[in-house]
């Protein structure tokens, strides 16, 4: 048996599902080493605090509340305050006016690749590149986050359904 990853450890899956998981234990590690990557102090512009408070909003809206609770212990532990987080809620954007623009313009752009992927346009990088004071780096950083995230959410969301089915069974 190899190494439990975070969604294993979320999950909490039945035997069958983590060992049809480490049939694929590369798959399992890359998915693992693109999250630390991702979250990781190396990244310049755009603070761990503030890619976890895509992570909190992304899984939210996504409807993932066991992976937004995992982001939002590592958010409360790297200092974002609580009401920060609170704030983050899948109801509206109480972001556009309680947030600093440059993490507004972020939480928005967030927001439109998870709810409406084909609004996340030139116009939508522009105001990332204005607004936020993003580079073209880390707009790219943001977008491969966002994308990670929602394929993460998915993953949790499929392996919870296999386990389900199993105990069902």
């Amino acid at each position: 048996m190899n190494t439990p990853d975070l969604l294993d450890t979320l999950g909490a899956f039945p035997e069958s599902v983590s060992a049809l998981r480490d049939r694929r234990i590369k798959v399992k590690a890359a998915t693992e080493a693109s999250l630390e990557a991702l979250l990781s102090s190396d990244l310049e512009s755009l603070s761990v605090a503030e890619r976890l408070q895509v992570a909190v909003l992304a899984c939210r809206l996504s409807g993932s509340s066991l992976l937004a609770q995992h982001y939002v212990t590592l958010a409360l532990a790297e200092g974002v305050a609580p009401e920060d987080l609170a704030g983050l809620e899948a109801k509206g954007e109480p972001w556009s006016n309680d947030y600093p623009t440059r993490l507004a313009t972020i939480l928005q752009f967030t927001a439109t690749l998870v709810q409406r992927p084909l609004d996340g346009d030139r116009i939508a990088l522009e105001r990332l590149l204005t607004e936020a004071e993003l580079t073209i780096s880390d707009c790219v950083v943001l977008a491969q986050l966002v994308g990670f995230l929602t394929y993460q959410i998915r993953l949790l969301a499929g392996l919870r359904a296999m386990a389900a089915v199993e105990r069902d069974a």
